[in-house]
C-alpha cells in the first residue's frame, strides 16, 4: 500500500493498493512472473527496473483476484498478519471510507503498522498504529 501526496485529495494524500511480487531480472523469473501474471488472469503488469522485476496489481478492482488466492490459500507465516491488514484497508477502499476524515485516520492507523513515511507523519502526528494482531500458526487443513 502506498501513500502519495496529492493536491486534490481532501487530506493531502492518497492510498494507492498494490499487490507485487519481485524477483531478480533474468529470463527465468520473467517466466515466473508471467505464470503468476496468468495464474491471476492477466491483470497486473510486470516491469523492470534496474536489475529487478516487479509483477503489480494495482487496481482496486483487479485486485480481489489476490484477496481470493490468499483466502483459499492463506500464508503459513507472520506474513498472514500484514495481508490481513491490507485486506482490511483494501475494503476500507472499496466502500470509499478514506473519504471521510474518520476512515481516512482509520486506514492511516492501520497502514502505520507497515511503516510511514516522514512526510506523512509531519502531516499527521497523532496518528497512532494499531495493535498489530499476533500471528498464530494453525496447522493446515488435512486434504
Amino acid at each position: 500500500m502506498r501513500i502519495r501526496r496529492s493536491l486534490s485529495s481532501k487530506f493531502g494524500y492518497t492510498f494507492n493498493p498494490v499487490f507485487s511480487v519481485v524477483a531478480e531480472a533474468n529470463v527465468a523469473n520473467r517466466k515466473l512472473l508471467e505464470k503468476v501474471k496468468e495464474y491471476f488472469g492477466g491483470v497486473g503488469s510486470i516491469s523492470t527496473s534496474g536489475n529487478m522485476l516487479f509483477y503489480e496489481i494495482s487496481s482496486l478492482i483487479t485486485l480481489p483476484v489476490v484477496i481470493k488466492h490468499f483466502d483459499k490459500y492463506p500464508l503459513q507465516t507472520t506474513k498472514f498478519v500484514y495481508y490481513k491488514l491490507w485486506c482490511i484497508i483494501i475494503t476500507m477502499l472499496i466502500n470509499k471510507e478514506q473519504l471521510t476524515l474518520e476512515g481516512f485516520m482509520k486506514i492511516l492507523a492501520i497502514r502505520a503498522v507497515f511503516g510511514l513515511s516522514e512526510k506523512v507523519l509531519a502531516a499527521y502526528p497523532n496518528v497512532k498504529p494499531i495493535n498489530k494482531p499476533e500471528f498464530k500458526h494453525e496447522s493446515a487443513p488435512p486434504h
